[in-house]
């Protein structure tokens, strides 16, 4: 198929993973100078979401800001969907495409346009589904996806924002943010599938140890109630455990540009993400390759695009709630991963040449959209 257009209809200016996502493809897809790229704004899925501005650069902001909106009387080639509810009706494209995913393998009825059960949305159409993971692909499979019509195609990286600092580097960084110690950190919504309570637990152990460690939380709160879960998970613990904590620990919720975000990265020594679901989690992947080594749930999406050369794998186990799939990290694993993270700085040197290659080699905004327009052109 000779591709002309795109109509890449989604979310934009708002710092939600999907809007992240399509963004970052979409300054992509603005390289290829033989297609032609247009715009369609969606609303927003929660009623109080705002966009907002500054999170790209100045000049990226400008490329989005200036894709045209398609006309009525123009057809394009591909319709390509990056938002919710997920809509799989056809368009009027010669094909369509819908991004998704399902963090614990369940596709819920409220997320998907007219609530209409997916296997009778998609039964008479062609369209195909576009997944960044196995786990999250398997939920389609689940509820009745054909599956020569889902497709894996993972999340990317902006190498030239996210990317390793030298030693002094992060020394001038740490020094300017005031933090000194070892620095546990995670960047997610503090819902609870993130298992930030786990996170807490694990720490709060930690810290008999390991008194002078920090743990540097880097909420969404212009999206969702991440303060407030953080608030309920400190509030669970007994008040020993708060009192130990709470002078170690730093909460961020505001909105942050890229270029921000890359900042506390090197801040930290360690990611820590025992989360229970997921479709991917980007910022796995952001701390490879920002050179961190990563300590995730074992079992999950992150098993697709980690290796023990920056990784290491907490243990965990399969449960089933509301008609969904979740991990249950273990706690004591998750202890044990992290004093040995802490310990091994051989391992922390290793995983701060191997992430940040791993990532160049496969996992690139350039790499993902090139998987994109050869699925488009040929499902």
């Amino acid at each position: 198929m000779t591709m002309k257009s795109i109509l890449i209809e989604g979310w934009w200016f708002i710092s939600h993973s999907y809007a992240v996502v399509n963004q970052f493809q979409t300054l992509e897809f603005l390289k290829q100078s033989d297609i032609k790229i247009f715009r369609r704004d969606m609303p927003y899925y929660g009623s109080s979401w705002k966009p907002t501005r500054e999170i790209f650069s100045k000049t990226d902001e400008e490329k989005l800001f200036n894709i045209p909106v398609i006309l009525d009387d123009e057809i394009p080639d591909i319709t390509y969907r990056i938002y919710g509810p997920f809509d799989f009706r056809r368009s009027k494209s010669s094909r369509t495409f819908v991004f998704g995913t399902t963090e614990t393998k369940k596709v819920e009825i409220d997320y998907l346009f007219g609530n209409i059960p997916l296997k009778e949305i998609i039964k008479n159409n062609d369209t195909y589904i576009i997944t960044p993971s196995q786990w999250s692909r398997e939920g389609f499979l689940n509820h009745g996806a054909e599956p020569e019509r889902v497709r894996v195609i993972p999340h990317g990286v902006d190498i030239n924002i996210f990317n390793p600092r030298t030693k002094e580097q992060k020394l001038e960084q740490r020094k300017r943010s005031g933090l000194n110690g070892f620095v546990f950190f995670n960047n997610s919504a503090m819902a609870g599938s993130k298992g930030i309570d786990l996170l807490l637990k694990a720490f709060g152990i930690i810290i008999d140890k390991y008194p002078d460690t920090k743990l540097v939380l880097k909420g969404a709160d212009s999206l969702y109630p991440s303060s407030q879960a953080v608030t309920a998970y400190m509030e669970s613990l007994p008040q020993n455990t708060i009192d130990k904590i709470l002078p170690r620990l730093y909460y961020i919720g505001d909105n942050l540009s890229f270029s921000a975000m890359a900042d506390l990265y090197h801040f930290a020594d360690v990611y820590v993400a025992p989360y229970r679901a997921e479709g991917f989690n980007m910022p796995v992947l952001e701390a490879m390759a920002c050179g961190l080594p990563v300590l995730c749930t074992k079992g999950g999406p992150t098993d697709d695009f980690t290796d023990n050369s920056f990784a290491l794998h907490i243990n965990s186990s399969n449960f089933h709630k509301n008609e969904g799939t979740y991990l249950e990290p273990d706690l004591d694993h998750l202890v044990e991963l992290m004093i040995f993270s802490i310990e091994n700085q051989d391992f922390r040197m290793q995983a701060h040449r191997s992430g940040p290659l791993y990532v160049s080699q496969g996992y690139t905004w350039s790499h993902i959209v090139d998987q994109l327009l050869k699925l488009f052109s040929n499902p």
